[in-house]
């Protein structure tokens, strides 16, 4: 009887560590040493030759100040893999039905310059899927920053690779910019999809939300975010690689980042809802809070 309940013990114990993992990630680069590279077993996991811990921009917070922060570099004539920005793993993999959200802090000096010749989107957050079938594509789920003035000045676009036949999902306009994409000053960005093959507009799970600032500004149900349905995402980059070279050696900064993925484990879940009752990362899973939550409201079910 002792070993059955010891072993039951291990067991539960086992999948308590599985669950915690399923993750809260969080990494504020509070630890590190200024101008020390930000690829260590607590920040990045790859990708980040030119990612430095920084103190450059000190955030101002609520009750004093954030100082330290990371600074992501590239130089001109760089496409930066390998060097720019970063990637971190997820704790699990995640399939169909999964939830994954991110949120952390950004700072964009007033010329950082997006736009490369012949090219007017930068590559921003990129989720990471694998193909189940041994010939199959997994590709990005590709959100990117915009800085061109056709598509009436969008400010950030969407598209999964392995279902480009979908085509692009253009976020703002040119007279939202100063909103969706401050300079000289720390906003939030927090990210949330579900993974499937099929769009929430067509039956399926599939959706991709964007909010800055605590506000929902791109709540895509017509997106696919698996290739194919038993495909799954492993992990989150930052940046890492810039179509066109980038234009001249510039910086901005990163800080607070924050990663969680639970569907049937509450307490793992984000706590926080926004105006329109979805479920977010918000302040309350944020550490050195700087914004007030908006105004929320209870739903009965999971966004």
């Amino acid at each position: 009887m002792k070993i059955r309940f010891l072993s039951a013990v291990c067991a539960l114990t086992l999948s308590l560590s599985a669950f915690s993992e399923d993750f809260s990630r969080e990494v504020t680069f509070d630890s590190g040493v200024v101008g020390a590279k930000a690829e260590t077993v607590d920040t990045f996991d790859g990708v980040a030759g030119r990612t430095t811990f920084s103190t450059a921009f000190p955030r101002p917070l609520v009750d004093g100040a954030d100082p330290q922060h990371v600074m992501m570099t590239i130089k001109e004539g760089e496409t930066g893999w390998g060097v720019w920005g970063g990637a971190m793993n997820f704790r699990k993999n995640l399939y169909k039905g999964d939830i994954f959200w991110a949120s952390f802090h950004m700072y964009v000096p007033d010329d950082f310059q997006f736009y490369a010749a012949g090219n007017g989107a930068l590559k921003f957050l990129r989720i990471r899927t694998r193909a189940s079938a041994a010939d199959g594509v997994g590709g990005f789920n590709d959100f990117q920053i915009m800085d061109d003035p056709s598509f009436n000045g969008a400010v950030y676009r969407f598209i999964k690779e392995g279902a480009a036949g979908r085509g692009w999902k253009y976020i703002g306009t040119k007279d939202q910019k100063d909103e969706l994409l401050p300079r000289n000053k720390w906003f939030k960005v927090e990210i949330s999809l579900r993974f499937d093959s099929v769009p929430v507009s067509e039956g399926g799970l599939a959706y991709f939300k964007l909010w800055i600032d605590n506000k929902l500004v791109w709540d895509g149900k017509d997106v696919q975010t698996l290739t194919s349905s038993g495909d799954w995402a492993d992990s989150l980059y930052f940046f890492t690689y810039w179509n066109g070279k980038a234009p001249k050696t510039q910086s901005l900064y990163i800080d607070n980042i924050v990663m969680k993925s639970s569907v049937d484990t509450a307490e793992l879940r984000p706590q926080d809802r926004d105006a329109e009752g979805n479920l977010y990362i918000g302040e309350k899973g944020n550490p050195s809070a700087l914004y007030k939550s908006p105004p929320s409201r209870v739903e009965a079910t999971i966004q």
